[in-house]
């Protein structure tokens, strides 16, 4: 619900959507619209108006109030596509996107090679610009179709662009990082080095003193520490390998040992 006193003086960087069930008009109608147009950062480039009343009438007194209060310059769209052409163009960046690294776990290709990593960067941050836009819209749910691949294979592409740029973090000053679910896939636990210790703590078994594993236990292991590489840690990946080949698969932790405990304690004589 909106209060006159609202209109003017209020700033909320945080504000996404306003729902109006009353008759705005003019200065009135640009004030209350314009609560949600402020830039929060790459990850929210404008806001949603929901509007009960009268739809028609409502879009006539919008493009009244837009011609008289409008800027009339190009810098800057004062009421966005819609969802369609957004989604239609997410799905012609991911095509571009997958021209330049089909499949996304095979990154390391592109690593000594400059010129394809740079275009592989260009079409993913293009890509993951209009991800981002089509993710503001209020009816924005994943489709596979639609977008051109799934919400795992959006991930691995992330996982690539992070690897090829050697960045742990979500985003970059550049380029908005729609990371959808944080390193998760959908039904199951969050991929990290964590869980991934906490999978070897419950599949170890115990022969004479120490903790050991069978082989079809260390397959299952490997692939998980691929898919983390795959997901944009390959370091963290990496490390894991070294101290599941070095130190678990040999028999080197003793019976009664947490093996994240181990782990830390060996990481921190390993990366010394």
């Amino acid at each position: 619900m909106v209060a006159d006193q609202l209109l003017t003086g209020y700033d909320s960087k945080r504000l996404n959507t306003l729902y109006v069930d009353r008759k705005l008009e003019l200065q009135g109608l640009i004030q209350a619209y314009s609560r949600t147009n402020r830039v929060f950062d790459s990850s929210k480039e404008f806001g949603t108006i929901i509007n009960y009343k009268y739809p028609e009438i409502t879009k006539s007194h919008v493009t009244e109030a837009i011609k008289l209060y409008g800027s009339g310059g190009n810098s800057s769209r004062i009421i966005v596509e819609d969802y369609s052409v957004a989604v239609g163009n997410l799905a012609t960046s991911i095509y571009e996107l997958k021209e330049t690294l089909p499949n996304p776990t095979e990154w390391i290709n592109l690593m000594n090679d400059e010129e394809k990593k740079e275009l592989f960067i260009s079409a993913f941050t293009v890509a993951s610009k209009c991800l981002n836009s089509v993710t503001q819209y209020y009816c924005f749910k994943w489709d596979n179709q639609s977008f051109g691949l799934t919400e795992h294979k959006w991930k691995q592409y992330v996982g690539a662009f992070k690897n090829l740029t050697d960045s742990d973090d979500s985003s970059r000053d550049d380029v908005p990082v729609v990371d959808l679910y944080s390193t998760k896939l959908q039904g199951t636990e969050i991929i990290d080095s964590q869980h991934i210790l906490n999978l070897i703590g419950e599949k170890t078994t115990v022969e004479g003193d120490n903790q050991t594993i069978n082989d079809e236990v260390l397959r299952l292991i490997n692939e998980e520490i691929e898919d983390l590489s795959n997901l944009g840690k390959d370091q963290q990946s990496k490390l894991l390998k070294r101290f599941v080949d070095k130190v678990l698969v040999p028999g080197e932790i003793p019976a009664g040992v947490r093996i994240d405990d181990e782990f830390n304690k060996w990481k921190k004589i390993f990366t010394v």
